[in-house]
């Protein structure tokens, strides 16, 4: 099955549920955080929760803890940031340049002149 295939077998037997949006954006190529990977495994594993949304009681996985709908943990809500946090840059430090534009490098080791000269 191609992941086109899949993606319609989805969208026409898939119950709304978290992981949905997640596996369909997977099978397009996209990159997924782990937690979302993980729902849309979930998603995946329970057969697109088409009976309900119902813990897959599968304790022996080693994602169970992640399961959206497991037994006794609330509706997970997934987050999603709308806009990139970016620091802004501090005003007073911000428009000056670090060094003045006629800097030279006093640093500089020492060298002998007469390896400058290219004599031995």
């Amino acid at each position: 099955m191609t992941p086109e295939q899949k993606i319609a077998e989805i969208k026409k037997f898939g119950a709304k549920a978290i992981g949905r949006s997640e596996l369909i954006a997977l099978l397009s190529g996209k990159r997924l955080s782990s937690k979302k990977r993980i729902v849309a495994f979930c998603y995946d594993c329970c057969g697109y929760y088409a009976d309900g949304k119902e813990d897959c009681a599968n304790t022996l996985c080693p994602l169970h803890v992640d399961m959206p709908y497991r037994a006794g943990r609330p509706t997970p809500k997934i987050r999603v940031r709308t806009k990139p946090s970016v620091p802004n840059p501090s005003p007073a430090r911000g428009s000056e340049p670090l060094l003045p534009l006629n800097h030279t490098n006093t640093h500089r080791a020492s060298v002998p002149s007469s390896i400058d000269a290219g004599e031995t």
